[in-house]
C-alpha cells in the first residue's frame, strides 16, 4: 500500500482532546485525503491544508451524514468563521449546549468562545494568503494586462480581518504594485528594443525575415506601453522625455497631445511645434510581402491637427498648419509656411448626389431598430444567466487569515458592469471640487499660450475629466449623466458618446447622434502657440457620422447631418447636410423627426445600454471568463491555472 499524504504545518502537531474533535479530525482527513494523525487541531484549515470552497461543502455534508447528536449543529458560515478544528468544536459544543454567540450591545460585534484548554493561537508578523487570493490575484493580473476588470459580473466578498489600517496598506501596495509595473514594462520594452533592433533606420525589410519577428515583438510591447503609460503622461514633457530615450528626435517646447508616434527612431521633430491627440506619425508602411519604414520630418512652429496622418517619408516645413483630416501621403514635401487642408476631389469623383444619397439612407436606416427590439430578449437571457450564476455561488476570499484583531473591512463589489458605475459616480464629487478650484470656477470662451500656467491648468482639468469616466461603456446613459454632473448640458436620452472634451463649453439638444470616432474639440492651437477655447453647440436631431471633427466654435442648428470625415467650423444652418473636407453644405429642408414619447425615450435607453455594456462581456471578456471558470472548478491549488489564464488572455483580447 502507498505511504499516506501527510501535511508539513508550521504549528506544532496538537492532537484531539476528547471524542467530538476525533470526529471532526477524522471526517476533515477523509474529505482532504490525508492521514488523521497528520491533522492539528489548532492548525488553519485554509493556510495549511489548503481548504476551498468545495472541500467546505464536501466537509459540511459528511458531518451531517453521521448519526451523531451534534451532526447538524455545523454550518459552512460556522467553518469559514472558526478556520480550525478546535473553534469548530467549540462552535458546536456551544450549539449542542443551547448556548449562542455573546453579542455585545454596545460595541455591536461577535465574541468568541474561548475554552480555557485552548491553545491561543499564535501571533505572528504576517498571516499567509490562501489559494482563494491568488484567484482574485490572478483577475487583477488579467485586468492589468487586457483591461477594466469592472466587466466581470461577479460578487466578491473582500474581508481584511487585520483592521481598517491594514485595509489601506493593501491600497497603498496596490498602487505601488500598479507603479512598479509601469516602469518594468518601460525599462522591458527599452532592453528588448536595444537586445533585437538596436537603432531603426530607413529600410525595407521582408515579412518572412527573422527581423521583422523581432520588430513585431518590440511593436506589441510599444502598444502595450502607450496604452498603459503613454496615456497617462499626455500633454506632459515626460512623454517627449521617454519618445527621446526610445530614439526619436524632439526639440524644446513641442506639445504632444497624446501618444501618436508609431516608430520614434524615425521622427524628426522641431522646437515649439503642437501635435494634436488624434494625429498618427507613422514611419511604417505594411504590405503583404515586405514593410516599409521612411522617416518624418516636422520643422518649428508647426501644428498637427486632430485626424491628421502622415506618412512615411514626409517632410514638413516650418511654420506649417496641417488641417484636421488630412492626409499626406508617403513622400511629400510641404514647403514652410504652407496650409495643408483636404481636397475634394474624392467628392467631386463619387459625385455630390450619390454621396447625399448615401448619408441620408445611413440616417434612415431602420436595420438598427429592428435589431434593437429583437436581441435585448437574447442578451437579457445571456446576462441574468451569468450574473445569477455568480451571485448566488460566490465564495468568501480572505485576503489575510487568523484572529480578529480589529474592525473587519468589508467590500462587495456586485453586478458587473455596475462595479465601474457605482466607482465612478462616487469619485463625481471629488472631480467636481478638483475641477472647480482648477478653472476657478466654470471655463468660458477664451485665449492662452500653449506653455502657459492658464493653459496647463486647462488642460489638467479635462484629463481628469477624460479619465473619471475612463470605466464607463461607451454610448452609455451613464456617460452622459456624468457629463451633466461635471458641466456639460446635453439630454440624457441622446444616442451620444461625449469625447474627450471640455464639459463646460458644450451644449446640445435632445436627439443628438453620434457615430464611432467623432471627435469633438474643446481648443485649437495656432502657429503661433496661441489656444483658443470656444464653446461647442449642437440644436435638436443633429447628426455626426464616424470620423467627422467638431472644432471649437461650432454651431450646429436644428435638423443637421455631417457626413463621414467631414471637419465643421463655424455655423451650420438649420436643415442642413455637410460633408467633405473642407465641407460642403447642402439644404435638406426644416422638417425634424418625429418627437418620441417619454416612455420611448426610456425603452430606448434601456436598449441602448444592453446593446453597449454587454458586447464588453459578450465579445471581449468571455473567452477570459470560461478559463477563469475553468480554473475555479478544476483545481483551486493549481496556480499554473492562473498563469494560463494570463497567457490565455493575451490571444483572446480583442
Amino acid at each position: 500500500a502507498s505511504a499516506p499524504n501527510t501535511i508539513l504545518l508550521d504549528e506544532s502537531s496538537v492532537p484531539p482532546a476528547n471524542s467530538l474533535e476525533e470526529k471532526l479530525a477524522l471526517r476533515f482527513s477523509s474529505v482532504m485525503g490525508t492521514s488523521k494523525e497528520s491533522i492539528s487541531m489548532n492548525a488553519d484549515m485554509f493556510s495549511s491544508y489548503g481548504m476551498n470552497s468545495l472541500k467546505v461543502a464536501q466537509f459540511v455534508s459528511e458531518m451531517r451524514r453521521s448519526n451523531d447528536s451534534y451532526s447538524g449543529e455545523l454550518s459552512i458560515r460556522d467553518v469559514y468563521e472558526s478556520p480550525t478544528l478546535r473553534q469548530l468544536s467549540m462552535i458546536i459544543n456551544a450549539k449542542s449546549n443551547g448556548t449562542a454567540l455573546i453579542e455585545d450591545e454596545e460595541k455591536n460585534h461577535e465574541v468568541s468562545i474561548v475554552d480555557e484548554k485552548a491553545e491561543a493561537t499564535e501571533e505572528r508578523g504576517y498571516y499567509p494568503i490562501i489559494t482563494t487570493g491568488m484567484k482574485l490575484a490572478a483577475l487583477v493580473i488579467d485586468a492589468a494586462l487586457l483591461g477594466s476588470i469592472s466587466y466581470y459580473p461577479m460578487l466578491l466578498l473582500l474581508r481584511v480581518p487585520l483592521g481598517i489600517e491594514y485595509f489601506f496598506l493593501w491600497i497603498l501596495y496596490f498602487y505601488l504594485g500598479i507603479i512598479i509595473f509601469l516602469i518594468s514594462l518601460l525599462v522591458l520594452t527599452w532592453v528588448v528594443k536595444m537586445l533585437l533592433l538596436g537603432r531603426i533606420v530607413e529600410s525595407s525589410v521582408s515579412n518572412k525575415s527573422i527581423w521583422f519577428f523581432r520588430w513585431l515583438i518590440f511593436d506589441y510591447l510599444w502598444s502595450l506601453l502607450n496604452f498603459f503609460l503613454l496615456h497617462i503622461l499626455s500633454g506632459t514633457t515626460w512623454l517627449n522625455f521617454i519618445y527621446r530615450c526610445f530614439g526619436a528626435s524632439i526639440g524644446e517646447g513641442t506639445f504632444i497631445e497624446k501618444p501618436c508616434i508609431r516608430v520614434p527612431d524615425l521622427v524628426h521633430i522641431g522646437s515649439n511645434t503642437y501635435i494634436s491627440g488624434e494625429a498618427t506619425i507613422m514611419c511604417v508602411d505594411e504590405n503583404p510581402d515586405n514593410t516599409d519604414f521612411g522617416t518624418v520630418r516636422i520643422g518649428n512652429g508647426s501644428v498637427i491637427q486632430s485626424r491628421a496622418f502622415l506618412d512615411i517619408n514626409v517632410i514638413i516645413g516650418d511654420q506649417v498648419e496641417v488641417c484636421p483630416l488630412t492626409h499626406i501621403g508617403a513622400g511629400t514635401k510641404v514647403q514652410s509656411g504652407s496650409r495643408v487642408s483636404g481636397t475634394l476631389a474624392q467628392v467631386d469623383t463619387i459625385g455630390h448626389e450619390l454621396l447625399y444619397n448615401m448619408s441620408s439612407s445611413q440616417i434612415n436606416s431602420k436595420g438598427g431598430l429592428y435589431f434593437g427590439l429583437v436581441t435585448p430578449v437574447i442578451i437579457l437571457i445571456v446576462y441574468g444567466a451569468l450574473l445569477g450564476l455568480f451571485i448566488f455561488s460566490f465564495e468568501p476570499i480572505y485576503l489575510a487569515t487568523g484572529e480578529d484583531l480589529g474592525i473587519s473591512v468589508i467590500i462587495y463589489l456586485a453586478c458587473g458592469p455596475l462595479t465601474a458605475v457605482v466607482a465612478t459616480f462616487m469619485l463625481c464629487p471629488f472631480v467636481w471640487i478638483v475641477r472647480r478650484v482648477l478653472l476657478n470656477g466654470h471655463l468660458h470662451s477664451s485665449k492662452c499660450h500653449v506653455h502657459s500656467m492658464d493653459f496647463a491648468r486647462r488642460w489638467l482639468a479635462k484629463q481628469i475629466f477624460e479619465y473619471s469616466s475612463v470605466l464607463l461603456p461607451e454610448h452609455s446613459v451613464f456617460k452622459r449623466i456624468h457629463t451633466r454632473l461635471l458641466g456639460g448640458h446635453m439630454s440624457i436620452f441622446d444616442s451620444f458618446a461625449p469625447t474627450p472634451m471640455e464639459p463646460d463649453l458644450f451644449t446640445s439638444k435632445e436627439g443628438i447622434f453620434t457615430a464611432n470616432g467623432v471627435v469633438i474639440r474643446s481648443f485649437i492651437v495656432d502657429i503661433t502657440g496661441i489656444a483658443t477655447f470656444d464653446s461647442i453647440y449642437m440644436g435638436r436631431n443633429a447628426v455626426i457620422l464616424d470620423r467627422s471633427v467638431i472644432m471649437p466654435g461650432a454651431r450646429l442648428e436644428d435638423n443637421v447631418t455631417v457626413g463621414s470625415g467631414t471637419v465643421v467650423e463655424g455655423s451650420v444652418t438649420e436643415g442642413s447636410l455637410v460633408f467633405g473636407n473642407p465641407p460642403l453644405m447642402r439644404h435638406r429642408g426644416t422638417q425634424g423627426k418625429h418627437e418620441a414619447t417619454l416612455v420611448q425615450k426610456t425603452l430606448f435607453i434601456i436598449v441602448e445600454e444592453v446593446l453597449t455594456t454587454l458586447p464588453h462581456l459578450l465579445l471581449g471578456r468571455l473567452p477570459r471568463l470560461v478559463i477563469l471558470a475553468a480554473m475555479y472548478a478544476a483545481n483551486p491549488f493549481g496556480f499554473g491555472f492562473h498563469i494560463a489564464a494570463t497567457v490565455c488572455s493575451l490571444f483572446s483580447a480583442a
